[in-house]
């Protein structure tokens, strides 16, 4: 139930607490969405699973108050009659949830919890649910196939337009906000400094300052890395990233990196239940980043912790013959 207690009103603010009345955004969902996951935790807990097959069919009668619903009806998906009136009361004053019920991703994540049984419409949904439709692509730097890949990814972020009148639109009819592509590409900027300043003072690799030489110290360091480290955004629509789903995620939409960078709205890193042990470098070769932390260069040390990956991945042979030595 995580995509709708913590993902869906970040991407939709009319269903936020504020219900997008206010400029800013609420870090907390609207009371339909509490009163669902209310109810969607109840049927798990009595071992009882939710036909969302036969209620998709029957959406005249959930959107209808004043419709009978039978004892068939019932049946057929499941639900007790005070479940079905609580269920009718949520629609009514929230209608667009109903068409969120349709969603690949939230019909997954229903059926891995128990609220949802599996029939012929969860296994279409559920065969949806991926990005593997998206993938990322080049942005900067090396096109060499043994470059080292830094993969940029947006995550339950709202720095994209998506309106079907907009030029440029992708695919999947979103495109990045100009502050989304400004923050991108600082972070290229902050880690190709790092890194170059690791590399100047000799703290990138096992070489010492006699080995290296004057010519070293010296060198176009810019121009090496330029020439030994590639960078690769995913541009065309916001994604839902987290340690539930990451390796899954990150093998869809950017296999061919070395690591990924997943960039987070505001507000949101505190919420997607990091664990320092198992959901961030070291342990994996990814990490989540608040876009905050990037725009006003409060990232410092996860940047290092970043070029301390690329210096490792960056052989001495490569930063020799860079030198010319």
């Amino acid at each position: 139930l995580h995509y709708f207690t913590k993902v869906l009103y970040r991407y939709d603010n009319g269903l936020s607490q504020y219900k997008g009345r206010f400029d800013f955004a609420s870090v907390y969902p609207a009371t339909e969405i509490v009163a669902l996951r209310l109810l969607l935790l109840k049927k798990i807990n009595e071992g009882e699973k939710i036909n969302l097959e036969e209620l998709i069919r029957m959406e005249d009668l959930l959107m209808n108050p004043g419709a009978e619903i039978t004892d068939q009806d019932l049946k057929a998906v499941n639900l007790k009659a005070e479940e079905m009136k609580f269920l009718r009361d949520i629609l009514a004053d929230e209608p667009r949830l109903f068409e969120y019920l349709k969603s690949p991703f939230l019909v997954r994540g229903l059926v891995r919890a128990g609220a949802a049984g599996m029939n012929s419409f969860s296994r279409e949904m559920m065969g949806l649910a991926n990005y593997k439709g998206c993938r990322c692509s080049y942005f900067a730097g090396s096109k060499k196939s043994d470059a080292v890949k830094i993969a940029v990814l947006p995550s339950i972020i709202g720095e994209f337009d998506f309106a079907g009148d907009l030029p440029g639109l992708s695919e999947f009819g979103f495109k990045p906000t100009e502050d989304f592509m400004e923050i991108v590409r600082k972070l290229e900027t902050d880690i190709l400094s790092q890194t170059r300043q690791l590399l100047e003072k000799g703290d990138c690799m096992e070489l010492s300052s006699k080995e290296i030489g004057k010519k070293c110290r010296d060198a176009d360091w810019k121009g090496m890395l330029q020439n030994n480290l590639a960078f690769y955004v995913e541009d065309k629509r916001p994604l839902v990233i987290t340690p539930h789903n990451a390796a899954e995620v990150l093998h869809d939409v950017c296999p061919e990196a070395d690591f990924t960078v997943i960039l987070l709205d505001k507000n949101v890193y505190l919420t997607v239940d990091l664990t320092e042990k198992g959901d961030m470098y070291p342990a994996v070769p990814w990490m989540y980043l608040d876009i905050m932390d990037i725009q006003y260069s409060q990232a410092g040390n996860e940047i290092e912790e970043i070029s301390r990956f690329i210096c490792s991945k960056i052989s001495r042979e490569k930063v020799v013959s860079a030198t010319g030595e």
